[in-house]
């Protein structure tokens, strides 16, 4: 414990210990704050760099896709004019040799090493005859080989007058060697290398010759090259000292001169508080002591008339008033409490009751909440029943949950969550009665649980069924609750999905009338575009692609030729080989295919077929040469079909070959046809399962003529 007067000694000392504390933390935070300021400028700086950079890169490479369709290219001396701040030029074969040099110390016949040549974007310093470094970009032109450019990496991108004093930037190549200097050129030479530590991280603080300097990092996207800028640590400390000593020490002259005013009056309101206070301590001594609380109530009026210490503040002898009146309002409430005392004991009773019970729907309501949250999160119809079903698993502790839609009458297990040997038992049992009889039951023992059914409408129509298994003494009461709520969301759910299956086959009927108007119009009949149907569901079902993608290749790929609509019908019954001219133009019925069917989103899959069914694993194809994984599976798929199919097929110019023929063509290639061709994973489902081809081939007769 301690008096009034310590405590006043105490508090000015504090005070002033306080004031020293805030004159710290200000000076600190003008230090972040003008390491915030100075850093967000040079954030913007380095976007600007890289903005510059990339810029200047897609420039220069549209340039160089520009000469591709000129033959040979950079011929003409307007194109070789726009190339001048590239000191390197030439144009390679396919291996990376120097088939022509336009600009340049490296002569024709020299080779590139084979990375830099199949690399779109690299920094060597191979190509200057002084071993400088050189941003290098290769264009490939087809057949043709490789367009390579170097150029300085000074060029990449413009000075500026963005950097503050002593400030710099500079520009990286993949090993973190400076290409580029600004505003550090002594700190960063030319040709020095950053540690790799510092390059690979956005913000980082390191000693660099002798100095901590602090370094922020860009990669460029795409790129190998790589910008940064910074400054030194020290210039920080210096601005916060600048600007935060005066203005510290401001403050610290504005809070002594407060104190000089204030200190004396709060010592006068002290000793005044110390009178009341002494009161107040007698008052609670002379209230202690009584018997019991009625007394009590007589004393505190007994105190309320007293008479108090005399105070030189109005303020605090309206405070003595105030208190003797409040301790006759606190004993006359007193008296009124205690018969109030009794109701209230009895009304928290009751308030328990009702508390337990808006437990129990607060409960439910959260359940409600959290699974329209899942379903409204999910991306589409599908995700949003897996949604319900797994959180209705979460909620109830449930073994098993399933949704069950109808289609076309039968039920379909749409989704379910649990244990699969559980599913396996509902299937089983929900085949072996009526769908509508089944959801009418009423709970189900069921496995050593209880099984509870909601079957869900639409219009008054039922389209499925939702199935919840509890657990032995699993809340069924808060199961219905969150239920019966719910029920209409998910039969909209489902109704969804209906509506979602009838568009899809409308445009199956589309696509449909579509096959027969290119059935009449060229030499691929019915049964052709029939069995490539057949054929890329077969491949689809082999590979565990889900039944709406399976139903849409088999639909969708029968408009692979649908282009040749717009082929001149000289070129497509022409009974000769086709001239490479002709050829070219037989070509573009994959992009005419794709024109055709227009940008709806229903027909996604037939324009990818259209545009890719004739391009190639090994990347020999066309329109646009693909290769690999990048051309979509669809495509890679209707591949296959198409040229199966076609050597079985009689053609003008071709007999039709067997399907032990076909299938030699197809695993080992006749030189035309190559294995490197197709998808391998298409190729093993072949060689194992190509007696199904066969019997498709054969269900689908041609007409005869």
């Amino acid at each position: 414990m301690m008096t009034l007067t310590s405590f006043t000694r105490r508090l000015l000392v504090g005070v002033l210990l306080l004031l020293l504390f805030l004159a710290s933390l200000f000076g600190l935070w003008r230090r972040d704050l003008a390491r915030r300021e100075r850093e967000t400028a040079l954030e913007r700086r380095l976007a600007v760099m890289a903005r510059e950079v990339l810029d200047v890169v897609e420039k220069n490479r549209r340039l160089l896709r520009g000469l591709r369709f000129v033959d040979p290219p950079l011929r003409s001396a307007a194109a070789v004019a726009s190339f001048s701040t590239m000191p390197f030029l030439a144009l390679t074969d396919d291996e990376g040799v120097i088939v022509e040099s336009y600009r340049g110390w490296l002569g024709e016949g020299m080779p590139l090493p084979k990375g830099l040549v199949t690399t779109s974007l690299s920094v060597t310093p191979l190509l200057s005859p002084g071993g400088h470094p050189l941003v290098v970009l290769a264009q490939p032109l087809g057949r043709e080989g490789w367009l390579i450019a170097g150029f300085a990496p000074r060029h990449l991108f413009s000075p500026g007058d963005l950097l503050r004093e002593e400030e710099w930037s500079l520009l990286l190549s993949p090993e973190g060697q400076v290409l580029v200097a600004l505003g550090g050129t002594r700190l960063f030479p030319f040709g020095a290398t950053l540690p790799s530590a510092l390059t690979e991280r956005a913000q980082s603080t390191r000693s660099w010759a002798g100095l901590k300097q602090r370094f922020l990092v860009l990669p460029l996207p795409g790129q190998s090259l790589t910008v940064a800028v910074g400054y030194p640590e020290a210039l920080i400390w210096r601005e916060a000292l600048q600007k935060g000593l005066a203005a510290g020490g401001a403050l610290l002259l504005g809070a002594f001169s407060v104190l000089l005013v204030v200190f004396p009056l709060f010592s006068s309101v002290l000793r005044s508080l110390g009178g009341l206070s002494a009161s107040l301590v007698r008052s609670e001594e002379l209230l202690a002591g009584a018997p019991d609380p009625m007394e009590a109530m007589e004393t505190l009026r007994a105190l309320g008339g007293a008479e108090r210490p005399k105070t030189a503040f109005i303020e605090l002898e309206a405070i003595g008033r105030a208190f003797d009146r409040l301790l006759e309002t606190v004993a006359r409430e007193g008296e009124e409490l205690a018969g109030l005392y009794e109701k209230a004991s009895a009304m928290e009773e009751e308030l328990a009751d009702a508390n337990r019970h808006l437990t129990g729907v607060m409960g439910r309501l959260n359940a409600l909440l959290r699974l329209s949250q899942e379903t409204q999160g999910a991306g589409d119809l599908d995700g949003a029943a897996e949604a319900v079903t797994a959180e209705l698993c979460r909620l109830f502790g449930s073994p098993f949950a399933a949704v069950v839609a109808l289609e076309e009458g039968e039920p379909l297990l749409w989704s379910w969550s649990g244990r699969q040997e559980l599913q396996e038992v509902f299937l089983r049992d929900l085949s072996a009665s009526p769908v509508d009889a089944f959801f009418r039951s009423g709970p189900l023992s069921w496995e050593g649980t209880r099984l509870f059914l909601f079957s869900l409408k639409s219009l008054q129509r039922l389209v499925g069924g939702v199935a919840v298994a509890l657990p032995p003494g699993g809340d069924d009461e808060s199961l219905e609750g969150v239920m019966e709520p719910l029920r209409p969301h998910l039969a909209g759910l489902l109704h969804s999905r209906e509506m979602l299956g009838e568009v899809r086959m409308a445009y199956h009927d589309v696509a449909l009338r579509m096959q027969a108007l290119t059935e009449a119009y060229h030499e691929e009949t019915g049964a052709h575009l029939g069995r490539i149907g057949e054929y890329a569901a077969f491949f689809g079902s082999r590979l565990g692609l889900d039944r709406e993608f399976v139903k849409d290749l088999r639909a969708f790929s029968q408009l692979h030729d649908l282009g040749k609509l717009k082929v001149p019908m000289e070129i497509l019954a022409k009974p000769s080989p086709l001239t490479e001219a002709e050829f070219e133009v037989m070509k573009n019925h994959a992009l005419w295919g794709a024109q055709i069917l227009g940008d709806s989103p229903w027909f996604a899959m037939a324009r990818k077929i259209c545009l890719s069914h004739h391009e190639r694993w090994c990347g020999g194809g066309y329109p646009r040469g693909l290769s690999g994984a990048a051309i979509p599976l669809e495509g890679r798929i209707v591949a296959l079909c198409d040229v199966y199919d076609a050597l079985r097929s009689r053609r003008s110019y071709k007999v039709p070959f067997s399907h032990d023929r076909a299938m030699t063509i197809l695993l080992e290639g006749d030189g035309r046809v190559m294995p490197d061709h197709f998808d391998p994973r298409l190729l093993e489902i072949v060689r194992k399962e190509g007696a199904a081809l066969a019997a498709i081939f054969d269900s689908f007769p041609e007409e005869e003529v």
